[in-house]
């Protein structure tokens, strides 16, 4: 028994049964991890917005802006964790939003929420008296897994509740679901109408009928008897279960003993009051339910789950009540699952395919097998770790599928060149892995570093979105090297017996030119070579060109950084002039879903008017709800049928509606912003702001490729200023807050009780004569109000005085100034880059007033201040792949070299890009990072053989050309295999990953044809001092060792 120690290739090939075994094992263990890893279409990442609601009853916006928004901006900008150049308020009527958002320095947004709600409650103190309690909802940044309609035209809106109601207790039993919300709800109340006549003769006004009322329904602790024998609580049931309760309840007695009760002045009636926003599917008022995963469980697992209890549910309904999905990410995620299997096949083939070209069959079909093992073993050791499977992970496999195979290939050209120099297979097939191995781990660390570089580079949102790629591609390529040094061996030693040239004579002989198709490859690289290094200069020029042009290029293209997602369903957004009802907005809503259902591409409608859709795509925020604002979400049969739509709808109905605007948007992958390029005007003044927006307006828009433009600060809004006497008013026992109560109870009614109905709250809304905003405001004058003593009534004008008001309907504050945003919308397929220079043409060309200031934003501005980050994250990984070359080499000179040639391929990658038509986006940089660590591993293959050759006495030149015949072979085969990989990504046009795949496929084709005719000579003229030029030594054969 020999002593000799086994190397482990060699180790592998006598025990290859264990090493089978754990493959096979490994391999089972992927096929069984791909369906049972955690699902979803998107990685989780931390949205920090989340919505400040202060709400001011009866202030108008600019009583809002100076006595709840300025005080409360101050507040909330005194934290450290708020993102001052992100957050901003919305002001309005009546209340102010707080789009708040927080730095990435603060980790648990959910904490500092929570501690803001105490502190807030604190804050309140310091507001008027008449703000109710600021809200914090901080569960704006959630993401609805399923959005699900309920709807009918028969049944009302409390049947449709009760059913609502049984499928969300039957869906809350899921384990897997969980933050079930509805949204819809119109809720009835009972209005209690009160004769303005009867009230007078009486000699009754409301404020006596709205305490007795409150009173009189109102439910709080009575105590409890403390004994020696323990507490006994009392309680007291006098909450209203009837309205004939109510209407019996007694006002006032007389002196007689009579009975004044509430019947006697007025009636109640149950009405859904005039909504102030609501929700339909195709025209039919429905109510909408959305819910979201669990953490750690699988998408389409839930998808399948759901469907069992909605199709159990829908056999309970009536028939007039229709459930439909409206956004599924289940099925979107199921699509990716079946996508990526797909496109393993197809790489499988298409690099079995391109193999066969310069190979037999049967070393195609070995190389080949190293992808879809690989890929299994891969998913197998992430599902151990506990990664999931989403679109970015599947993407990261897909860029991988063909460069699995590169490490193989390798091995494998090299086992066939052994055989050819009569060395036995066991022995070949030993010395081929071992021989390539650091080559080979080289190479692979290379790439497989790239990316991780950006994890610390890019904003964190992004960071955590690309989080899983890195490692990944990683874990893939290391699994990869992995396959071709342990398996690979014993494989090949199995199943092929011949080397190289007994496969040229075998193509040689069936082909009718007498050469082979290997050889004739050979043959043409040879002379193409020779030319090369008899031109030298012609080579030094033709690298700068490519050097230089791809600067130039890169300027002239469109860039943006987040493109268009790739999905079945698209919004359009209405905006009506401010000061617009609900009504208003629902005619111009129901004109426009009736036309675009004329269309067969649209399957179905999901109106919101006066609401916005709650967030059911990462990247898309609800919008800012008003009853000027509408909203469809319209489902298509592919997202290429979205696109078409999206651009035929925008042209033709982005104006249709005098006064509106519409914006027909197809969803995209952005975070930071919803418009391609905006000016925000900056000062004190906010009629100045005005002013200078509407000059701009006009210009801007007339820019060509400008769609729209629209400001975010509403216009003039007419109202009525009402100023109450004191000396006046007191005489007649009317104070302010007694006036606001008989406006509101005349114009708006006021909730003064309410009635228990089967476990339901119905608020009871007191109002006079039912008359509410019939009067004209001239006449408004001559309208009776009461005091509170009893029977003295006066007209307002002689208690008030009435002016007409003027306000802006919506302000904007950002950073502490109202700041006034002109948001530019582009026709589609434009993108920032093809207006900006133009708009900041206008800027440069217009006087802007004193005290006013603008800047840019949008997402020109987010992707530009993303740019130093994708900058550092490039920067760092090329100066990674040069250590990783400077441990290799040993050398500084030609590590430099190698990572030069890398630029030859930008050219090719940029012009691809082009051809595709394609914009540059986050996913090309990472792209040309792979290109470079692609490029970077062909550059080791051929210059380790040139310095090997330059060891045994070759001269500098004949080891360049030698090492360039000999291993173009190889490089061509990876080269190609890698390209061909990502055909089904360029095919499909998936707009996040075909930029990258775009990117690869062009580069590294162009790297494998001029990266290993240039490099050779680029190599001989670096090194040519070295030793005395000697005569090239041509082969007698030309297959090279």
């Amino acid at each position: 028994m020999s002593n000799k120690r086994r190397g482990v290739v060699e180790w592998t090939m006598h025990y290859h049964k264990i090493v089978l075994l754990l493959v096979a094992f490994l391999v089972v263990l992927g096929i069984f991890a791909l369906p049972n890893m955690p699902k979803k279409e998107y990685p989780d990442f931390t949205i920090r917005n989340a919505l400040v609601l202060g709400i001011y009853p009866g202030a108008s916006s600019e009583q809002v802006e100076a006595q709840l928004t300025i005080p409360l901006e101050k507040h909330l900008l005194s934290y450290k964790g708020v993102d001052r150049e992100k957050t901003y308020s919305i002001t309005r009527d009546g209340l102010v939003y707080f789009v708040l958002d927080l730095k990435e320095s603060e980790k648990s947004p959910r904490n500092f929420y929570a501690t803001l709600r105490i502190d807030l409650e604190e804050f309140q103190m310091q507001l008027p008296s008449g703000v109710l309690p600021i809200m914090v909802l901080s569960e704006f940044g959630e993401t609805s897994a399923i959005l699900i309609t309920l709807e009918s035209e028969a049944l009302s809106y409390e049947n449709l509740e009760d059913l609502l109601s049984t499928l969300e207790g039957r869906l809350s039993t899921l384990p897997i679901v969980t933050n079930l919300k509805s949204y819809g709800h119109q809720n009835e109340q009972a209005n209690l109408y009160l004769d303005k006549e009867k009230l007078a003769a009486y000699a009754i006004n409301a404020q006596q009928v709205l305490a007795q009322l409150f009173s009189g329904g109102f439910v709080t602790s009575a105590g409890s008897l403390n004994l020696s024998s323990g507490l006994i609580p009392i309680h007291l049931y006098n909450s209203y279960q009837s309205e004939e309760e109510i209407l019996e309840q007694p006002l006032y007695f007389d002196e007689s003993g009579n009975v004044l009760r509430v019947k006697d002045l007025g009636y109640i009636l149950h009405e859904y009051p005039e909504p102030t926003s609501y929700i339909t599917n195709n025209g039919k008022k429905c109510l909408l339910l959305s819910l979201e995963m669990s953490y750690g469980y699988n998408m389409v697992e839930l998808g399948k789950q759901v469907d069992t209890i909605l199709k159990e549910f829908e056999n309970e309904l009536p028939a007039d009540v229709g459930v439909y999905r409206i956004s599924d990410q289940p099925r979107v995620v199921s699509d990716s699952v079946y996508s990526f299997l797909r496109d393993m096949l197809i790489s499988v083939l298409t690099v079995i395919a391109v193999m066969v070209l310069m190979l037999p069959m049967r070393v195609a079909s070995v190389a080949a097998t190293s992808i879809p093992i690989t890929i299994f073993i891969s998913l197998g050791i992430m599902y151990v770790f506990g990664f999931e499977i989403n679109t970015v992970t599947l993407a990261s496999l897909l860029v991988v599928l063909g460069m699995v195979v590169d490490d193989s290939i390798v091995v494998i050209d090299n086992y066939l060149n052994y055989l050819d120099y009569g060395m036995s297979r066991w022995k070949a097939s030993i010395t081929a892995a071992n021989s390539y191995f650091r080559s080979i781990f080289s190479a692979t660390m290379a790439i497989s570093i790239t990316f991780f570089p950006f994890l610390f580079t890019l904003p964190e949102n992004f960071a955590e979105f690309i989080f899983m790629a890195p490692w990944a591609i990683f874990i893939s390529l290391m699994v990869s090297m992995g396959v071709a040094m342990l398996y690979i061996p014993y494989f090949q030693y199995f199943t092929i017996r011949k080397g190289i040239q007994q496969v040229v004579e075998k193509q040689r002989q069936k082909s009718k030119k007498a050469i082979s198709l290997l050889e004739l490859f050979g043959v043409f690289y040879e002379k193409s070579l020779k030319k090369a290094f008899a031109h030298p200069v012609v080579v030094v020029v033709t690298v700068v060109l490519f050097l230089v042009l791809p600067v130039f290029v890169y300027q002239k293209m469109p860039k943006r950084l987040m493109p268009m997602a790739d999905r079945n369903q698209f919004v359009i957004e209405m905006y009506l002039p401010f000061g617009s009802s609900v009504k208003e907005t629902e005619v111009v809503a129901d004109s426009l879903r009736r036309m675009i259902q004329e269309d067969e591409r649209v399957l179905a409608v999901t109106s919101f008017i006066g609401t916005s859709a709650p967030r059911f795509q990462g990247s898309y925020a609800p919008q800012i709800p008003g009853p000027h604002f509408g909203q469809f979400i319209v489902n298509t049969p592919s997202s290429k049928a979205t696109v078409q739509l999206v651009k035929e709808f925008q042209k033709k109905y982005i104006h249709y509606f005098p006064g509106t605007y519409v914006r027909v948007r197809q969803l995209d992958y952005s975070m930071l912003t919803d418009n391609e390029v905006e000016v925000r005007l900056i000062g004190e003044d906010k009629d100045a702001l005005i002013q200078l927006a509407d000059s701009l307006q006009h210009v801007i828009a007339g820019i060509p490729y400008v769609a729209n433009v629209r400001s975010d600060f509403g216009g003039y809004q007419y109202g009525l200023n009402l100023q109450a006497d004191p000396v006046r008013a007191a005489r007649t026992g009317i104070n302010p807050g007694l006036l606001s109560l008989n406006l509101a109870s005349r114009f708006a009614g006021i909730p003064v009780t309410s009635l228990i109905q089967d476990g339901k709250s119905i608020p009871v809304v007191l109002h006079i004569d039912g008359q509410e905003g019939t009067i004209a405001p001239e006449t408004l004058g001559n309208e009776y109000f009461q005091g509170i003593v009893p029977g003295a009534g006066v007209p307002l004008r002689q208690i008030a005085d009435l002016e007409p008001e003027w306000n802006i309907s919506q302000i904007v504050r950002r950073n502490g100034y109202p700041t006034l945003t002109l948001m530019v919308d582009l026709d589609h397929g434009r993108v920032s880059t093809d207006v900006f220079d133009r708009v900041v043409e206008v800027m440069e060309h217009t006087i802007i007033p004193d005290g006013v200031r603008y800047e840019y934003a949008g997402t020109y501005k987010a992707d530009k201040d993303m740019m130093p980050g994708i900058m550092q994250g490039v920067g760092i990984a090329v100066f990674l792949i040069f250590l990783i070359l400077l441990f290799h080499f040993k050398k500084v000179s030609l590590a430099v070299m190698v990572l030069g040639s890398t630029t030859l391929s930008v050219l090719g990658a940029l012009v691809g890009t082009w051809i595709m038509n394609l914009h540059i986006s986050l996913t090309t940089y990472l792209g040309l990072v792979t290109l470079i660590g692609l490029v970077v591993r062909n550059g080791i293959i051929m210059f380790d053989y040139a310095e090997l050759l330059r060891l045994k006495g070759y001269s500098v030149k004949e080891a360049a050309y030698m090492a360039g015949c000999r291993r173009i072979r190889p490089i061509f085969q990876t080269s190609a295999s890698t390209a061909v990989a990502v055909i089904p990504m360029l095919v499909t046009r998936d707009s996040l990953w075909a930029p990258m795949a775009a990117t690869i496929f062009f580069g590294i084709l162009t790297s494998m044809f001029f990266v290993s005719l240039f490099m050779p000579v680029i190599y001989w003229l670096v090194y040519r001092k070295q030793d005395a030029l000697k005569k090239i030594k041509e082969p007698k054969n030309r297959i090279l060792p």
